[in-house]
């Protein structure tokens, strides 16, 4: 199930298909397996657009450091100078630390969330900060849990070796960059090393840029997917970059120039193969 694993699985779904090349576009971890997927496999590729992705050939370490950096900043912009330790410490306490931490990352991931974040603190309304929480941990009205963290913890710990667990779990971000931390590598530790981490690959050694155009989407405040490391991946595989001003996750969908921009780059790109 890690991200090596995936790129593999499109491939058989492109076979599945019978297609001889398809186009991917990716948000957020989409976007990280699409490039992975045509950095392995080029020649079946005809186009990317890889929106809000990390970057498969970083070392997560430094990924989720830049990430605590960014999240730190526009939790200034989300709550101002409000001091949430004591909503959940003290005598006032009225939440538990993990679901304030759950309810603070989603929130910091949209600005359209943020009134809602700033008004349930406000008015300890814990109900409203649970509905914040459970968007992050996946849990659905009814009890109904669509596997998301499952999900992630799984693929987590197949990319990321026992070293680079212990290099995470050793970060230490402060009360305005936590979010749910590094909760999810802690759990890797206690299951061995994985067969084919993230590591095992030397990535864009090749940059697919050379034989595929891709387009690669950032929005310059996102938390969730720090700016410079989706420039970054722009560089190491030769795509072209969309840079949003704003600081939501993802932005295809959302923000209208970078919908504009997506639409475009896979047009002309199915128009070129058709040409050819």
């Amino acid at each position: 199930v890690g991200t090596n694993a995936v790129a593999r699985d499109m491939d058989l779904l492109r076979r599945a298909l019978g297609e001889d090349r398809i186009a991917l576009l990716g948000w957020s971890y989409g976007g990280t397996v699409v490039a992975g997927h045509a950095d392995r496999y080029p020649d079946r590729v005809v186009a990317v657009v890889a929106d809000a992705p990390a970057h498969p050939g970083v070392p997560w370490s430094e990924q989720l450091a830049a990430r605590f950096r960014t999240m730190h900043d526009r939790y200034g912009d989300a709550l101002g100078d409000r001091d949430l330790r004591a909503t959940t410490s003290g005598d006032g306490a009225w939440l538990e630390p993990a679901i304030l931490d759950a309810a603070v990352e989603v929130s910091l991931y949209d600005p359209a969330r943020w009134p809602v974040l700033r008004a349930a603190v406000d008015g300890r309304d814990r109900d409203a900060i649970l509905v914040l929480a459970n968007q992050r941990l996946g849990r659905q009205k009814g009890g109904h849990d669509d596997g998301g963290m499952e999900a992630q913890i799984a693929v987590r710990c197949s990319d990321l070796t026992g070293a680079e667990v212990r290099r995470v779990l050793d970060l230490r971000p402060d009360d305005r960059s936590a979010g749910i931390g590094t909760a999810v590598e802690s759990i890797c530790g206690s299951l061995g090393e994985p067969p084919r981490p993230l590591s095992s690959v030397a990535w864009f050694a090749e940059p697919p840029g050379d034989q595929i155009p891709g387009l690669v989407i950032g929005a310059i405040g996102d938390p969730a997917s720090p700016f410079d490391m989706v420039e970054r991946l722009a560089v190491d595989t030769g795509w072209r970059l969309h840079a949003v001003d704003g600081s939501r996750h993802t932005s295809v969908g959302s923000d209208p120039g970078a919908t504009k921009a997506a639409v475009a780059h896979l047009v002309e790109a199915f128009a070129h193969q058709v040409g050819s």
